[in-house]
């Protein structure tokens, strides 16, 4: 077993710490070099977590032509270590309605090299743009490595971070980024959460790890691809669905040899199960159901995905509320089924909405 260090970010201040168990904890950095930039908006958070032995990966295609950091020990290192971040960040996802992500890929932008310290004037006599990439760093300061364990000095700190009502959290003007002025909060829930993700068997978390991995998806594109977004929700409710109904054989009727129980059917009761039971709700379902055939099938798409759009504004923000339901939908659907786990009520369809 192993402890990693890494960094992450998030678009909203994370101002507190969180840490779960013996498993991961995340907590702002801290330093006199960010104090001297004036404006950012990708907020760094260090992240500390474990590596069991048996989550150790060795790629077969080989980079070591690249440098030392991907010669064999350390490609396998990195390899691992990325992966279960990734894991990691697509599991906090779920639970936040703020975005926590890392820089993935090498690609540069070209730029104005426009700095928080330039002046007015020094920035008008600028003649060109330069080709930047993204990479964070800090003299003095180390990440991406192994360390010895977490660091306990976050208590004395910072502040744990707030916990929310389930129900309000999501449902009372929940921030999906849109107030980056104001702190990053969680649900009451999360641990509940956690705790039914990391007992789950092998089969059932790489079930739920794809069905997270489609729901971070939603959570990425909601805005500059809202369709790829939603269908990604879809895509998550349905792996869980398959899931869950793995060993269910429909009866076929006598006459026309369909199946009695329509996949309709079993998706309304499977949402109805597990993100909430009324009569109003089961409408709601029904719906969900034929939007997704819709965009699935005739090739509808989101209007308001486009920057400039002639949508009138009473339509526009109905596709505003209808993609923020979905993911909401999708989001509660998989922190109930963990959070029953935990409960051990699964079986029982017990909504979770009196956690506190």
């Amino acid at each position: 077993m192993k402890y990693y260090k890494s960094i992450i970010f998030s678009k909203t201040k994370f101002e507190g710490y969180f840490r779960y168990k013996d498993e991961f904890q995340i907590y702002p950095l801290k330093s006199e070099y960010l104090d001297r930039v004036k404006k950012y908006k990708h907020h760094p958070i260090i992240i500390e977590f474990k590596i069991e032995d048996s989550e150790w990966m060795s790629p077969k295609k080989d980079f070591s032509y690249l440098g030392d950091i991907f010669k064999k020990g350390s490609h396998d290192l990195l390899a691992t270590a990325m992966t279960k971040l990734d894991r990691l960040i697509d599991l906090i996802n779920l639970f936040s309605t703020n975005l926590f992500f890392r820089y993935k890929n090498n690609d540069g932008f070209w730029t104005v090299p426009a700095t928080s310290d330039k002046t007015d004037d020094e920035i008008n006599i600028i003649e060109h743009s330069d080709f930047l990439y993204k990479l964070f760093f800090l003299k003095g300061f180390n990440y991406q490595c192994i360390i010895d364990d977490f660091n306990t000095d976050i208590t004395k700190e910072f502040n744990e971070i707030p916990l929310v009502d389930y129900n309000e959290y999501f449902s009372n003007d929940p921030n999906y980024d849109y107030n980056v002025l104001d702190t990053i909060k969680f649900p009451s829930v999360i641990n509940y959460g956690l705790e039914g993700y990391f007992d789950l068997n092998v089969e059932e978390k790489k079930i739920i790890d794809t069905s997270i991995k489609y729901s971070n998806i939603c959570m990425k594109n909601l805005e500059l691809e809202t369709t790829i977004g939603v269908l990604s929700a879809f895509t998550s409710i349905e792996t869980l669905m398959n899931f869950y109904y793995k060993d269910f054989k429909p009866e076929n009727c006598k006459e026309c040899g369909q199946p009695r129980y329509s996949i309709a059917k079993r998706y309304t009761d499977f949402l109805l199960n597990f993100v909430g039971e009324s009569d109003d709700l089961k409408k709601e379902f029904k719906k969900l159901y034929t939007f997704r055939s819709k965009i699935v099938h005739t090739g509808f798409s989101f209007i308001t995905e486009n920057l400039w759009h002639d949508l009138e504004e009473d339509k526009a923000d109905d596709e505003t509320i209808k993609k923020l339901q979905i993911m909401m939908v999708n989001k509660r659907l998989i922190i109930n089924y963990l959070s029953l786990t935990k409960l051990g009520k699964k079986e029982k369809h017990h909504v979770v909405n009196t956690i506190s």
